[in-house]
């Protein structure tokens, strides 16, 4: 990560979390460098979301977990409350009947499916529809200045 030319910005806060766990401003590859330390919990998320992944620990159907990530209206946007009670929301978005019926899936099994995952998954699930939904989304907004 040392030497990649990029430069961060980040809260006090999250300056705060890395500190927690090492993290501290030096240059260079030192071992508790935040730079280090905010790649080591990134490597660290990636694994969990592998874990919490429902298609793998529920045996979530691949049209289920299509549906559901191409649908979550702004998963960047979500807060908590909307991500443990992901399929209310889901089956509150606008389109998401007409889009089930034309994947031919039936809505209450996608919603129970949705509904008996943990908050982790759901989260998991959120992080999906990010990858998924964000590249077309910032192609469309201009950088703010």
């Amino acid at each position: 990560m040392a030497g990649s030319g990029i430069t961060l910005q980040i809260t006090a806060a999250h300056a705060n979390y890395l500190a927690r766990r090492g993290g501290h401003s030096h240059r260079g590859k030192a071992t508790f460098s935040r730079s280090i330390v905010l790649g080591r919990m990134l490597d660290a998320l990636s694994l969990y979301q592998e874990f919490t992944d429902p298609r793998e620990t529920r045996n979530m159907p691949e049209e289920f977990h299509a549906l559901i990530i191409r649908l979550l209206p702004k998963p960047w946007a979500l807060r908590r409350f909307e991500i443990k009670n992901l399929e209310a929301l889901l089956a509150s978005t606008p389109g998401f009947a007409a889009a089930v019926a034309a994947a031919g899936v039936d809505p209450a099994a996608l919603l129970a499916a949705l509904a008996a995952t943990s908050p982790a998954a759901k989260l998991t699930l959120v992080d999906h529809a990010i990858q998924h939904q964000a590249p077309a989304a910032a192609a469309a907004v201009p950088d703010e200045a």
